[in-house]
């Protein structure tokens, strides 16, 4: 209680401080570092966005913003970002990470409403959803060119092949996850 006050009061200061000197990127980031300890990463999403106009070449700021995006449970917008943050830098791991995850929410989240309304329809289940697991496991692998010595990233390989319906692939990468288990 006494941190959110004080953040609360940090905010309310930064504030302030940024009408004086709304340049300050400094205080932008404190002020988005703050909004995301107190749990209000959507509060956020305009200051990032207001850091990106300003500096729309920042990888950082890119994936910053993709991460703030998929809190606020915007997958397609957050998956731009994390494009546009590799596009600055092809070899941006964390970023090239976090597309794969937020393609693999995306994808979990039409897998259960597909399988919902099949349930409640008594029909077969809409499986448009294995694309986003599809387009995932790009991610992945690319991840597991640049570290193949990485093992959490053959694991998410895996669930991306088998829930994007490509078993063989999965078989395959799991056998080559044991091999460096071992």
């Amino acid at each position: 209680t006494k941190a959110k006050e004080l953040y609360q009061t940090s905010l309310t200061e930064l504030s302030d401080a940024r009408k004086a000197d709304p340049e300050n990127v400094q205080l932008m980031d404190a002020m988005i570092n703050i909004y995301i300890k107190l749990g209000k990463a959507a509060e956020a999403v305009p200051l990032m966005q207001q850091a990106l106009d300003k500096d729309p070449n920042n990888k950082v700021y890119h994936y910053n913003l993709g991460v703030l995006l998929i809190g606020a449970d915007k997958l397609p917008e957050s998956i731009e970002h994390f494009e546009a943050a590799m596009k600055i830098d092809p070899s941006y791991e964390i970023a090239i990470q976090n597309a794969g995850i937020a393609q693999l929410k995306w994808g979990d989240k039409l897998k259960s409403k597909a399988t919902a309304d099949a349930e409640d329809k008594k029909a077969k289940v809409d499986k448009s959803y294995q694309e986003h697991f599809k387009a995932a496991a790009v991610y992945f692998e690319k991840l597991i060119a640049m570290k193949p010595q990485q093992l959490n990233y053959y694991d998410l390989l895996i669930s991306a092949y088998a829930n994007g319906g490509e078993i063989k692939k999965a078989e395959e990468a799991a056998k080559k996850a044991d091999a460096l288990r071992k």
